[in-house]
């Protein structure tokens, strides 16, 4: 059925269907268009620390990227991490999240490495 969309006073209906491909939207965030990407602080501890060479990083994301996919490409950089047959818990914000979560721009991101001792 054609959308309703009103304009003024008027109602307009719309008989094509529209799809996610047929739509382009940019939001408005903070005042300013979004461009695609987000940025994002990884923190990096213990073992993790080791492997990477550094304690912390910002890195530019595309929008829409999720916790996993993270994950992913930081194994494909990191040998260390590639050994791990799945991901490491993680805490997005100081709170624990699971893969499918998508990230958002300005978000603090940091695998949990594994803690060996009794």
């Amino acid at each position: 059925p054609p959308l309703p969309f009103a304009l003024g006073g008027f109602s307009v209906h719309v008989a094509r269907t529209v799809t996610d491909r047929s739509v382009s939207v940019k939001s408005l965030r903070d005042g300013a268009i979004n461009s695609g990407s987000m940025k994002v602080r990884i923190l990096y501890f213990a073992s993790f620390r080791d492997a990477a060479g550094k304690a912390e990083e910002d890195r530019e994301l595309p929008e829409g990227t999720r916790v996993r996919d993270l994950w992913e490409i930081l194994a494909r950089e990191i040998p260390a991490f590639s050994r791990f047959p799945g991901m490491p818990p993680v805490a997005v914000n100081r709170l624990t999240q699971v893969g499918h979560v998508p990230l958002e721009d300005g978000d603090e991101v940091a695998y949990l490495p594994p803690v060996a001792g009794g």
